[in-house]
């Protein structure tokens, strides 16, 4: 319990205002896998995470291939623009 006060929520300007985040417009971003491996990737402790390697692993639990032209929507795009200076804030538990 203790651990969960001293991590801090990520800031504000990490998220969009909740007018856009419930705009069915602003929630429609269809793009390849490829496309949000390449415009949207993460990078914690200097290690770059794959959007395209993790989804393959999940899906291929079930049999299912997932090629980099699968057509995927992305519901937060700001969000994951914003998302890796926050994680880099932080350190591993």
């Amino acid at each position: 319990m203790v651990l969960c006060t001293e991590y801090p929520p990520p800031p504000p300007q990490a998220t969009d205002t909740p007018e856009d985040r419930n705009n069915p417009v602003l929630l429609y971003n269809n793009m390849e896998l490829g496309v949000l491996n390449a415009n949207f990737s993460l990078e914690v402790d200097t290690q770059v995470f794959d959007w395209s390697y993790f989804t393959r692993k999940i899906m291929g639990t079930v049999g299912i291939t997932v090629p980099d032209t699968e057509s995927v929507i992305n519901y937060a795009p700001n969000y994951y623009k914003r998302l890796s200076p926050v994680l880099a804030k932080y350190t591993k538990r």
